[in-house]
């Protein structure tokens, strides 16, 4: 298992052993549930950027510090920022390191602090995020205090991604997480999530469902969505209630209002938990 910040910023040379620069990004494909495959890799050199493909790689140079191309015209110029990406494409840098997400299994909102990487023999593939202050302490070069903390990892089969890209990216590619949310594993991702995003979460699901999620949310969450598009949004039956809602405290706060949202590297206590 290798971990995405051992992997960015190391050399990545040609064949013939020349210097290109140092990596800088890596772009994933959402092209099956539960896992992301690392398509290509952006390369920083100078002031400039250039991409390979994932299949143009040594695979077995990537845990050494030195990543080595298998031919020299691998590289082509690009620009991580301006070179286009597919519509199930995202990169693990900036769309993902250090952002928030929604940890639907565990109901609680985290930060991540690492991408985990698995090597096969043919392709690398993303299979969780690191949570937790271990991977930032480990970041920050602080490996003994790390090793004392304990680690945790939310597999990618069980994340929402918040950020902009990540968000729109799992909206709009059919083998990612929120197409297959049950209904009330649906009620705990929306309730996490700002208004906008979540009412377009239930606008994607079958409206059966979507109303039976919205019936098993907490009342302040379903009149907060309601606010936003009620045009949008079924009408809930009115006898459906997720187990325990009244018997806790308030909902999540609310992720339009920064002065009530919560800290995002402690658990939540939502509907259902």
């Amino acid at each position: 298992m290798l971990r995405l910040s051992d992997l960015v910023r190391s050399d990545v040379v040609a064949a013939s052993g020349r210097r290109w620069g140092r990596l800088e990004d890596v772009s994933v494909h959402l092209d099956r549930p539960g896992a992301a495959t690392v398509d290509r890799l952006f390369v920083r050199r100078g002031r400039t950027h250039v991409v390979a493909a994932c299949r143009a790689v040594d695979l077995t140079t990537l845990s050494t510090g030195t990543i080595r191309l298998q031919s020299d015209d691998a590289l082509r110029p690009a620009d991580r920022h301006r070179h286009p990406l597919a519509a199930d494409e995202l990169l693990l840098v900036r769309d993902v390191l250090d952002t928030q997400i929604v940890d639907v299994k565990g109901a609680r909102v985290s930060r991540v602090g690492d991408v985990l990487l698995a090597i096969g023999d043919h392709e690398v593939t993303a299979v969780a995020a690191e949570v937790g202050t271990a991977s930032l302490l480990r970041r920050l070069g602080l490996r003994r205090v790390a090793d004392r903390r304990r680690e945790q990892a939310v597999d990618w089969q069980d994340l929402h991604l918040t950020s902009e890209r990540g968000h729109q990216v799992q909206c709009d590619t059919t083998a990612a997480l929120v197409h297959r949310l049950d209904a009330e594993q649906l009620a705990e991702l929306v309730a996490r999530l700002p208004s906008a995003d979540a009412v377009e979460i239930l606008s994607l699901v079958p409206p059966k469902r979507a109303g039976r999620a919205l019936a098993l949310s907490h009342p302040h969450v379903r009149s907060r969505l309601q606010r936003v598009r009620s045009t949008d949004l079924p009408a809930p039956p009115r006898w459906q209630r997720l187990r325990g809602w009244d018997r806790h405290r308030g909902p999540v706060g609310d992720p339009d209002d920064p002065g009530e949202a919560e800290d995002p590297d402690e658990p939540t206590t939502g509907p259902g938990s």
